[in-house]
């Protein structure tokens, strides 16, 4: 199938050819689990800077169209983090912690921000891994299914040919 996306910033049109995209995904795509007032509620109430709510508002009017479908893309991809946010709270501190730590080395004078570029994501991984762990030893069999199901639309998108700007 051709998946036509446009990007929010530029306006500008690309198109993918996606083989393996099928009717029983795009119809998982297009399901909404939380109304419009509930996400921006959930918005609403994150303890984030009213900068990075506006962003993630944003990401939320992302769309795709597929044929003569318009997925909502962006929208899917907030509910899947703010589901997984909340089901799994240490992966989501460990994160944090491992982007504070990121920041204080960035902050050293001179080898800083070198040390930063290389050392952020190892620490940043690591604190999701230990985070996600912490939550998966609390409820393994749960968790490993709610992950996997909550991704799982997304694995067909993987594959994608040449994109074409248009």
């Amino acid at each position: 199938m051709i998946v036509e996306v446009i990007s929010p910033a530029t306006g500008k049109r690309y198109r993918v050819r996606i083989d393996g995209l099928t009717e029983e995904v795009l119809v998982d795509l297009e399901r909404e689990y939380a109304s419009e007032e509930q996400l921006q509620s959930h918005l609403e109430a994150l303890p984030l800077p009213a900068e990075v709510k506006c962003l993630l508002a944003r990401l939320a009017r992302v769309t795709l169209r597929v044929g003569r479908r318009l997925l909502r893309i962006g929208r899917r991809l907030l509910e899947i983090v703010l589901m997984l946010c909340a089901r799994f709270p240490g992966a989501g501190l460990g994160l944090l912690t491992g982007a504070l730590l990121t920041y204080v080395v960035a902050c050293l004078p001179f080898l800083g921000a070198i040390l930063a570029d290389f050392l952020g994501p190892l620490l940043m991984l690591f604190g999701l891994g230990r985070g996600l762990w912490q939550d998966l030893t609390n409820r393994a069999p749960e968790a490993a299914a709610t992950i996997v199901s909550a991704v799982r639309p997304f694995t067909t998108m993987q594959q994608g040919g040449a994109a074409s700007g248009a």
